[in-house]
């Protein structure tokens, strides 16, 4: 029986988060790292209507999943993914959100004050 992440990608996203916690000791990369260990079964999709319900204008929103394009944005929000649909992609881009990857994000971590963190 196999746990955890299979993908090349996403392992190599574990041990960048996994450095980065050793590093800086923020709770939220800890976080990150359980949440991508796990098996691609568990990891949950979040819907554009989830982040427009609890989020506000220009706040910031970590989904440790993939983005889903059903609903509406009524608002900007700076938002990282593990990945994105494309007809979220578009949405995303409609509401001039600012978007950006887990493995975009790994690479310069800059942890806002405030996060939404979702999925």
């Amino acid at each position: 029986m196999h746990n955890g992440p299979a993908g090349f990608e996403t392992k190599g996203l574990v041990n960048d988060f996994e450095k980065l916690y050793r590093k800086e000791k923020k709770p939220l990369f800890k976080r990150v790292v359980q949440e991508l260990k796990k098996s691609r079964r568990l990891k949950k999709g979040v819907n554009i209507s989830r982040i427009n319900r609890f989020s506000i204008k220009d706040s910031n929103v970590l989904v440790l999943g993939k983005v889903l394009g059903t609903g509406e944005l009524n608002h900007s929000v700076n938002i990282i993914a593990f990945s994105y649909s494309k007809e979220a992609l578009e949405k995303l881009g409609k509401s001039k959100s600012k978007v950006q990857t887990l493995k975009d994000w790994a690479k310069k971590p800059v942890i806002p004050q405030k996060v939404i963190l979702l999925g």
